[in-house]
């Protein structure tokens, strides 16, 4: 019988992760251009109500914020948090709790039969929580802090919702005594900070108190009036404040709801713009033009890699000189566009796109546009943290490349119409549509 020795192999490098988002690094313009438009939201908020959520969640948690759970992680706004996504679960109508972050490990928990805890919920709640999701909006327009202390207008938020929901004196000593309802979820939230956990029957009074109350499509209409007036309060400045105003005129809004990309709804807004906002509009089309053409090269060496087989390609294969070809020839317009209407723009956000566009100022034919389009992914890839991540082709000594199995593409990609990345407004039509609804 022959033994086998066992083969030494060459060490994995740092760079074994994936990497399978933004393989240009064109993410991080798109971001900063959003936030010369709408600084206060992100492409995930979706509901409204979350930020009478939060509100009331810090009314509720007020002095505990700094308690650590007996699990050693968990924070009482995560306590609360656990609480309200099961209420939801358990009581909540499923087209009134929608789009509600962690309802599926909610959800799951309770068929189950386990408790909430850190181990059932989300892997990264700070992230993706309704209190890590909307915590931008709410320290915005003034709700909560950045520990997730109830400001001026989260107070006034809910003074509004108390009284609209029946539940004067929330926030009063009558309130917080041993039979009002803040109490009730005070010491949930004290137990489930003892314990690691929160577990109770479903006849527990608190399931009904947060279901009926707090439910994303139950937004009452005081409380709508006084979310669409702060959402469009001038904050840092008026840009804001402009867009969000022209969301919520119902006509328009109606006209918004039968669009799916963001671009065919700027066109829609345009004719109410004011010139500064529509510069800014101006500045996102102008990079998207830039970053489409980049994205749709690279996609098309994905395609011609996946349609050659085992066979690796190169600059030099007829097909891929072709497609490199027409976007050399495209790509220094849209750049120069690009930057022309950029550069007006805050200094650190031409400083980024700086960064970004010299990888490609040099390009004037095939070749010189296949090199530095694998050198700015080569490059994006291994700034990725937290040790860099692998590149999406297997590079050739001859400068010949070959698409790893995950990144395969079968279908001839065809030029974008829209915009690539999200500039939050469908976010923002979403808080819209929420808030008409409410103030009907």
């Amino acid at each position: 019988m022959s033994i086998r020795l066992p083969i030494r192999t060459l060490p994995d490098p740092k760079t074994a992760g994936e990497g399978k988002l933004d393989p240009l690094g064109l993410g991080t313009v798109g971001e900063h251009l959003a936030d010369r438009i709408l600084p206060g939201l992100t492409a995930r908020m979706l509901r409204p109500r979350f930020l009478t959520a939060m509100a009331v969640c810090a009314a509720v948690c007020e002095g505990l914020e700094d308690e650590i759970a007996k699990d050693g992680v968990s924070t009482a706004p995560l306590v609360f948090e656990w609480l309200m996504v099961e209420a939801f679960a358990r009581r909540g109508d499923s087209e009134k709790r929608k789009n509600t972050p962690g309802i599926g490990k909610a959800a799951d928990a309770l068929r189950d039969g386990i408790s909430m805890s850190a181990g059932a919920y989300l892997k990264t709640p700070n992230v993706f929580g309704f209190n890590g999701v909307y915590k931008r909006a709410a320290r915005f327009v003034g709700i909560v802090d950045d520990e997730l202390r109830l400001c001026d207008h989260g107070h006034a938020l809910v003074k509004t919702w108390e009284r609209e929901q029946g539940l004067e004196g929330f926030l009063s000593a009558e309130g917080a005594g041993s039979s009002g309802p803040r109490y009730v979820l005070r010491q949930a939230v004290e137990k489930g900070l003892s314990d690691g956990y929160t577990k109770y029957s479903s006849q527990w009074q608190g399931w009904s108190l947060l279901a009926e109350h707090l439910l994303p499509g139950n937004i009452g209409r005081e409380e709508g009036r006084f979310l669409r007036d702060v959402l469009s309060l001038p904050h840092d400045e008026p840009i804001s404040g402009e867009i969000t105003e022209h969301f919520g005129h119902k006509s328009l809004l109606r006209s918004l709801l039968a669009l799916d990309d963001e671009h065919s709804m700027l066109e829609a807004t345009r004719p109410r713009l004011s010139k500064d906002l529509a510069d800014r509009f101006h500045a996102i089309g102008a990079y998207e033009h830039f970053a489409t053409e980049l994205e749709l090269v690279f996609e098309r060496l994905r395609y011609y890699s996946t349609a050659a087989g085992a066979r690796a390609i190169s600059a030099s294969d007829s097909v891929v000189r072709s497609a490199l070809e027409e976007s050399a020839a495209r790509l220094p317009v849209v750049l120069r566009e690009a930057d022309e209407v950029i550069q007006r723009g805050p200094p650190e956000l031409g400083s980024l796109f700086a960064a970004l566009s010299d990888h490609f100022s040099d390009v004037r034919d095939a070749d010189s546009l296949y090199q530095a389009l694998l050198s700015r992914h080569r490059e994006v890839q291994r700034a990725k943290p937290p040790d860099g991540k692998r590149e999406w082709f297997e590079r050739g000594a001859d400068d010949s490349i070959f698409v790893r199995p995950a990144y395969r593409l079968t279908s001839p990609p065809e030029r974008r119409a829209g915009w690539g990345r999200p500039y939050r407004l469908f976010a923002l039509r979403a808080f819209s549509r929420d808030l008409a609804e409410a103030l009907q």
